[in-house]
């Protein structure tokens, strides 16, 4: 049972690395550069294990971060490691799906709104303005 749950945990993470590495380099979905500090420390970590290269200087300061963070990953299991990156991913894709979600909802009430108001309908525009203060009691949670 202890294989098979490392298996597959090893292949959602050969996933991860696929969706990762299928990102346009200069799309709004990239992570920010701390979060892909954080995957590069657990890809390491999960790929190689303890860091295993000396410390660079601090002037070289890309290196430096990098090592910095796989070094904060030291003592972690190869297999925790994945796990950690796989659920480190679903949990950015959630959070740009649901920033893709809130924008688009708000332009598309934005949208009928103004239609509304362009037809002067108000009880149109109280429904409308009610149904975007329950939608804002949603993201509140």
């Amino acid at each position: 049972m202890v294989v098979d749950s490392a298996y597959k945990t090893q292949m959602r993470f050969a996933h991860a690395l696929s969706i990762v590495r299928a990102i346009p380099p200069h799309s709004t979905l990239q992570p920010v550069v701390a979060d892909k500090l954080q995957f590069y420390g657990l890809y390491k970590q999960a790929s190689e294990g303890d860091i295993n290269i000396p410390k660079p200087s601090s002037r070289q300061i890309v290196d430096y971060a990098k090592w910095k963070v796989w070094s904060r990953m030291k003592g972690m299991s190869p297999i925790e490691a994945q796990k950690l990156y796989v659920d480190s991913l679903v949990q950015l894709l959630t959070h740009v799906l649901f920033e893709y979600i809130y924008i688009y909802m708000h332009i598309y009430i934005i949208y009928i709104l103004f239609a509304d108001l362009h037809n002067n309908s108000l009880y149109n525009v109280i429904l409308i303005m009610n149904k975007l203060l329950s939608l804002k009691k949603l993201y509140i949670v």
